[in-house]
């Protein structure tokens, strides 16, 4: 169920003077150290999805570590506080969701920043805003919504990402269009508000990095190497049930010089490493979901970026999947998902890397089921 209406997320910075950024132009050549991107979500959201897809790409162009700073609540005004007061160098960047840029800045009694504090350099996704109900609510389109909360009204919780964000806008437009009552309940994120929507018996852990690699130390950004933090990841959130590892393509980058068949070596190491980890001595050991994700496409060797990951990276991607399978058959509590075998689940054309978002879905269905039996 769709409404029109669409959130756009831009990329943004603390205001510069001119003669602030001639004098720096001189001195030095930018970047020089560290870009910090704050976002104004709780992580796992789309903004905060966006901004980690974007660090990830922006980090090997720029030749420095771009680091995604997550700074949730206040409608934004946190986040966009942070950049207003740091340095205009470009070095602090906004990654700002226009509900909290648009908004935020006219229901805030004591306003703290404007939109003339910050210039945008580019707009980078437009998505739609989509209602989605729990499984056991009984309606299955708009018109079925509508009618349910007529007929219970105020029974109905809408959650959004913080108050006077799109998703709040769009639920008090669909009360006052719809004739309809319900309560709106602010998150710091859409993640957050995606956990409670799937209730009581979930508990998703996202610990995803952009560049994170299985075991391989990255010489230009650092920290990305998998096998030196999850022990004490998975130690900070046990007991798990699941512990799914999505990893590789990162380690085809030709700087490593590595093959597919080494590149599975180390993830088969890591999956070890979190089946030994000594947080399970009280616990039943969790299984582990190994999943391989699209493969880069051939096409990414001509586009502009090509050398983020190098010669043969589209070779060495595409080779994981039937080195890694056999690896992994013999290691008890281990399952294996390729998702270049699922339908609709490859690339997107425009870099040969990310995925898209229906390609999203695709994997989402496909681990649903593996999960649990079922499908969305």
């Amino acid at each position: 169920m769709k409404l029109h209406r669409k959130q756009f997320t831009t990329l943004a910075l603390a205001a510069l003077a001119t003669g602030f950024l001639g004098s720096a132009t001189a001195q030095s050549a930018y970047p020089s150290k560290t870009v910090t991107m704050v976002v104004p979500t709780a992580a796992g959201g789309t903004t905060d999805l966006s901004a980690r897809m974007l660090a990830q790409a922006l980090g090997p162009v720029l030749g420095q570590t771009v680091v995604v700073d997550n700074k949730g609540g206040g409608n934004g005004n946190i986040a966009a506080s942070i950049v207003k007061r740091a340095e205009a160098d470009g070095y602090t960047l906004l990654m700002q969701y226009s509900g909290y840029h648009v908004i935020s800045p006219h229901i805030t009694k004591q306003k703290q920043w404007d939109q003339g504090d910050f210039q945008p350099v580019a707009n980078i996704i437009s998505a739609p805003q989509i209602i989605v109900v729990r499984a056991d609510l009984p309606v299955k389109t708009l018109p079925e919504l509508i009618a349910y909360a007529k007929a219970n009204p105020g029974k109905l919780n809408y959650a959004s990402s913080g108050n006077g964000s799109l998703q709040h806008v769009t639920g008090a437009m669909l009360e006052q269009q719809g004739g309809i009552k319900m309560v709106h309940v602010p998150y710091k994120g859409t993640g957050p508000a995606l956990q409670d929507l799937l209730g009581d018996g979930w508990s998703v852990v996202e610990e995803g990095l952009p560049g994170r690699t299985a075991v391989f130390d990255d010489p230009i950004t650092e920290g990305m190497n998998g096998l030196r933090v999850i022990t004490p990841i998975l130690m900070s959130h046990a007991p798990l049930d699941t512990v799914t590892i999505m990893l590789g393509t990162n380690d085809s980058k030709e700087r490593f010089g590595c093959n597919s068949h080494l590149i599975s070596l180390g993830i088969v190491r890591l999956v070890k490493k979190a089946l030994h980890t000594e947080c399970w001595r009280d616990n039943a050991r969790p299984d582990v979901l190994v999943i391989v994700p699209p493969s880069i496409t051939p096409e990414y060797d001509h586009l502009i970026f090509k050398d983020a990951m190098g010669t043969g990276c589209h070779e060495r991607c595409a080779g994981i999947a039937a080195q890694l399978e056999p690896m992994l058959k013999d290691i008890a509590n281990v399952r294996f998902l390729d998702a270049n075998k699922l339908p609709g689940a490859g690339c997107s054309p425009l870099d040969g890397m990310h995925m898209t978002v229906q390609s999203h879905k695709v994997l989402a269905k496909a681990l649903q089921k593996a999960l649990t039996g079922d499908t969305l």
